[in-house]
């Protein structure tokens, strides 16, 4: 090959080297671009999605309202023989904030004079243009036939009808579904029970969540099941939602036919029939027989405390929480030293009396001492029966450590679920 011939090929040699680096540095500058754009478009993404979450929140906290708000009946169904739905729009017609699933409505109802409050749990998803609140008529004991039936749950049933408006307080409680969770739920609902868990269920199928959830659902027998059309059609929707229904007036032999279906009562036997292991969130809301017995076999079972999560079925399932935490702490926990004797005063009812320990916080104390103080759920998570302290102290929760959901305020207590700490003095 002449010298020139090798010359000219490499120049051309070179002339491509610098083509190639030109062309791969190009493509480097034009992907390191890109890569900058896209990381802004994400940053830029985050910012706007954080921007419309705050924006939603804030919207979301001016929706909620202080006091009561008129709601108007727009539908009452009759769900059973004793239960009823109540579906309420709200009067002025603006949208309502987006409660989390599992919480409950504060209703304040005048009856023959007297101004009741009652707590009941919000038994749909969350929407913006209406609530529904699922009401069981509470009869006399079985016990004490000739005891009084529930007072509001009758005034619900026999007074209440579509197109009536009520005095509704803004959604509030801690028994709600996380949506950060993501340990699988195990749900237990004796009865109306199952109220809050028909919102979760709804909630999750709402947002397509991908967390299993077993609903365990007890009843006497199948005309008292609520919402089962509802919850098979849930099911049918959501392959981690799974439903399992007990009867504890029902024989072996007319449930077999039927898949997931049980005769007696929701025992840790019956979960660990369907349960591969205790690693669940357990969600319990039922009568107090139902309550204690669960927890204490679920405590057994070596469920830890924090995994397990309650709602207060009124004040007599609050008792049995009470008595299960005290038989969990069993002679591991020292005693609760009665609370010494004391004055209570009333300054606005001018009545007095000494605290001796018969009752389990001030709210019955008042009551025995003739003192009327507005209550709801007697389970400090509604806040109804907060009252101001002229003077004095008090301390929470001093029988088994019952858990409060309702804010503490300075200079206030919640009288169901306080003891005075020496002389007390109460605007009531």
């Amino acid at each position: 090959m002449e010298p020139v011939q090798v010359a000219a090929f490499v120049i051309l040699a070179l002339v491509a080297v610098q083509l190639a680096q030109f062309a791969w540095f190009s493509m480097w500058r034009l992907r390191r671009t890109v890569a900058r754009e896209r990381m802004s478009q994400t940053l830029l993404a985050e910012q706007i999605a954080g921007a419309s979450e705050l924006r939603i929140q804030r919207e979301q906290g001016r929706l909620f309202w202080n006091g009561t708000r008129k709601f108007e009946v727009s539908r009452k169904v009759s769900e059973t023989e004793d239960v009823s739905s109540f579906y309420l729009t709200p009067h002025d017609g603006k949208p309502l904030p987006l409660y989390r699933p599992g919480q409950f409505l504060t209703f304040q109802v005048s009856i023959s004079g007297q101004e009741q409050r009652r707590c009941f749990s919000l038994s749909n998803a969350p929407a913006a243009d209406c609530y529904r609140v699922t009401i069981k008529r509470v009869p006399a004991p079985r016990s004490q036939p000739d005891a009084p039936a529930g007072l509001v749950s009758g005034h619900f049933h026999d007074q209440v009808n579509q197109g009536d408006l009520l005095d509704v307080e803004a959604p509030r409680g801690s028994f709600t579904l996380d949506p950060e969770e993501r340990r699988p739920l195990v749900l237990l609902a004796g009865g109306v029970g199952v109220t809050p868990f028909v919102s979760m269920a709804a909630a999750m199928v709402a947002a397509d969540s991908t967390l299993e959830a077993w609903l365990f659902y007890g009843v006497r027998d199948r005309k008292d099941l609520v919402f089962k059309a509802e919850l098979d059609e849930m099911v049918e929707w959501h392959p981690n939602l799974h439903l399992v229904i007990c009867y504890s007036e029902m024989t072996e032999e007319e449930v077999t036919a039927r898949e997931n279906e049980h005769a007696g009562f929701i025992t840790v036997d019956l979960l660990k029939t369907y349960l591969d292991s205790n690693n669940y969130k357990f969600l319990l809301c039922g009568p107090p027989p139902m309550m204690s017995s669960l927890i204490a076999a679920l405590q057994k079972w070596g469920v830890p405390k924090d995994h397990v999560l309650t709602e207060s079925f009124g004040p007599a399932s609050a008792k049995a929480l009470t008595e299960a935490a005290a038989d969990e702490a069993g002679d591991e926990s020292p005693p609760e030293s009665p609370v010494p004797p004391a004055t209570v005063t009333f300054s606005r009812s001018v009545k007095s009396g000494t605290w001796d320990n018969s009752a389990t916080n001030l709210l019955e104390f008042a009551e025995r001492n003739g003192v009327e103080i507005a209550s709801g759920c007697r389970t400090g998570s509604c806040g109804t029966c907060r009252v101001a302290m002229k003077s004095g102290n008090v301390r929470y929760n001093v029988r088994y450590n019952v858990e409060a959901d309702a804010e503490h305020e300075e200079g206030s207590c919640l009288t169901c679920i306080a003891v005075p700490v020496g002389e007390l003095v109460l605007d009531a």
